[in-house]
């Protein structure tokens, strides 16, 4: 038990003050001797005891209402959970508020009544920050009293983890007596996932869990099945549909909207955590870039489809032999869709020209040094390295990670083997070889071994097809030389179909996630960029990307505008953390924050913070015992004595 104004106890002497009267009372008691003194001796003894011991029980009322009195002024506090107590001045408290985006509706509906329960816990002067996941000061050094409304507190659209820099302040803090930390969040899995290990020793740690989900029901796993898509051809879209509650749903509709236009929709009946596939069939009328969204309730997912959009492809070789079935193909490809302009360059001829294309071929990989591949890069976003007479990774690995840079030897099998898409799911590439898969024979390959970056095999052992991905430039990589005499590839109906998927690489890009980012090429930082998305405009300065990366806040479409043409254009969704809670175990919250106290949204903020924060005042307690001592007391000596005397 401690005491806030502990001065009084200084009074605590005056206590003594009804027993000293009491006994200089007695010491003054004169004797008188009467002439009859026959009638004293009739009064009963028992009576004399019992006043007697009346006159004691009233001098220890009295003492004990002015012992209580003292303490109630005192101000005496009861706190079980060993913190010290002072008047505000030495407090400090931090609210940590998870503003990602799984959080988004509790900040907006709830989190402003919370945070005036923790305000009025609190002294006048105790020391207040408030802090985003984002790592967005909200409140920075503010005494609780002053602060203001809350209204700058707003989720955000991005995946946040704790970290250790969420800890750290300019100011001195370790002064403070006390200084707790609220951490107010849905605490999914994903917030301690990747961070770094925090030290909350010197924290007084508190933990508020909520419920509030944003959605019931989600969209995920986006696929189209069609690996061409062409202008007013039908085309079927699948999504997965998830109902992440124990609760069912009739009658929901899902809608699909390309351009702003309704063009398909969905009625769906959900039972308590079900998965839905659905299929979705529309077509495009003109060739171009659609911006398509799902939308259910309030809830809507992104994504971008082209249809036919023209590419230049450049053919780069030493030997007009080796492209000459991938010539052929495209062209008989470009007959029937005419979206493809083919340039060919011998050997490096293509580091002359300033031209950029969608697609670089590259035959042959005995002239891949640093100077060659760097170029290659710069000229295209989509690289495709098909072997020849020999196989040389040179230098591709440092640009792309996970590349192994060994020595590839070709193996020419005893007999032929066949090409599988081995065990990496990959939906178009499965839909491209699944009719003659079997049909084609391998008679030459390069012992590439398989890695996580394999989408085709040979006969599971070795690699056929590997994709590289950086943050700007996307490669695959080969092991069959594209000619008759490597394999029957170039002979199947799967060939131009291959070839078509491994060109529109970035149409397949649907859509990235909110925080992804994209990096914006030097020429492109030196001019004037227009970013436009949700129908806001941002204009970026030449040099504005310090980094080159331009990363994505929100949700929607974005558009890079240069001079009025659109260079990039791209769908941005919610992460799939942010929209599941998938919480983390009592026990795991436990072990990482090192035993703090659990607060749910259902129970009774303002009781549990005032008994464990500012202690069981127990001066109204006392001020009840006095009332009651004080009627006791003065029934004692006013009435009982009375009537007696009487």
């Amino acid at each position: 038990m401690s005491f806030l104004a502990s001065i009084y106890l200084w009074l605590l002497p005056i206590t003594f003050i009804p027993i000293i009267f009491h006994f200089l009372k007695k010491r003054n008691y004169i004797d008188i001797k009467f002439s009859a003194t026959r009638f004293l001796f009739d009064m009963k003894e028992e009576s004399l005891k019992r006043i007697n011991l009346i006159n004691i029980l009233l001098l220890i009322i009295r003492t004990l209402i002015i012992l209580f009195l003292i303490l109630m002024i005192s101000k005496p506090v009861y706190n079980y959970s060993n913190r010290n107590i002072s008047d505000g001045s030495d407090n400090m408290v931090l609210l940590l508020v998870d503003d990602s985006y799984s959080n988004y509706n509790f900040i907006s509906e709830h989190l402003e009544s919370v945070i005036k329960k923790i305000q009025k816990t609190y002294d006048d002067n105790t020391t207040i920050y408030i802090r985003g996941f984002s790592g967005k000061d909200y409140v920075k050094n503010q005494i609780i009293k002053d602060l203001a409304p809350y209204n700058n507190i707003k989720g955000m659209y991005g995946n946040y983890e704790l970290s250790s820099k969420l800890l750290y302040f300019n100011d001195d803090i370790d002064s403070y007596l006390n200084k707790d930390i609220f951490i107010i969040s849905d605490f999914s899995k994903n917030i301690i996932e990747n961070s770094d290990n925090i030290d909350f020793r010197s924290w007084n740690v508190f933990l508020y869990d909520h419920d509030i989900l944003n959605h019931t029901i989600i969209l995920k796993d986006l696929d189209i099945n069609e690996n061409i898509i062409s202008n007013n051809t039908i085309i079927t879209i699948s999504i997965d549909a998830e109902n992440i509650v124990n609760s069912q749903y009739n009658d929901v509709e899902i809608s699909l909207f390309s351009n702003d236009i309704k063009v398909s929709e969905n009625i769906i009946n959900f039972n308590k955590k079900e998965i839905k596939r659905l299929e979705f069939q529309t077509s495009f009328p003109d060739k171009g870039t659609y911006n398509c969204y799902f939308i259910i309730n309030d809830y809507k997912y992104y994504f971008n489809l082209n249809v036919d959009i023209e590419k230049n492809v450049a053919l780069v070789y030493s030997d007009i032999e080796d492209i000459k079935f991938v010539k052929n193909a495209l062209s008989a490809f470009n007959d029937l869709y005419e979206n493809l302009t083919i340039e060919e360059f011998i050997s490096n001829n293509i580091l002359n020209t300033n031209k950029k294309f969608n697609t670089i071929l590259k035959f042959g990989t005995k002239d891949l040094n640093n100077n060659v591949i760097a170029n290659l890069l710069l000229k295209s976003s989509n690289l495709i390295i098909i072997p020849t007479d020999d196989f040389n990774i040179g230098n591709l690995s440092n640009y792309f990670n996970n590349i192994n840079n060994y020595e590839i030897s070709p193996i020419t099998p005893k007999n032929t083997t066949m090409l599988s898409t081995g065990y990496k799911t990959n939906n178009v590439l499965s839909e491209i070889f699944k009719n003659n898969k079997k049909s084609i024979k391998i008679n030459k390959h390069f012992d590439l071994k398989p890695s996580k970056n394999t989408l085709l095999y040979i006969n599971n052992r070795y690699s056929f097809l590997d994709q590289y991905v950086s943050s700007y430039n996307n490669l695959y990589l080969l092991t069959i030389p594209l000619d008759i005499d490597s394999s029957t590839l170039p002979l199947s109906g799967s060939f131009i179909p291959f070839l078509n998927y491994l060109i529109k690489f970035n149409d397949f890009d649907y859509y990235s996630y909110v925080d992804d980012y994209l990096e914006v090429n030097n020429l492109y930082n030196e001019k004037p960029l227009l970013h436009t998305y949700n129908n806001i405009d941002f204009n970026y300065t030449p040099g504005y990307f310090k980094t080159n990366n331009l990363y994505f806040k929100e949700p929607g479409f974005h558009k890079i505008y240069l001079n009025d043409k659109v260079i990039i254009d791209k769908s941005v969704n919610i992460s799939e953390n942010e929209l599941k809670n998938n919480k983390l175990s009592k026990d795991k919250l436990n072990e990482y924050f090192n035993a703090p106290t659990f607060i749910s949204s259902n129970d009774d903020l303002s009781e549990i913070l005032r008994s464990i924060i500012t202690g069981i005042h127990l001066w109204k307690f006392l001020l009840y015992l006095i009332i009651i001592l004080l009627i006791i007391e003065m029934y004692i000596s006013n009435i009982y004595l009375y009537r007696n005397n009487d």
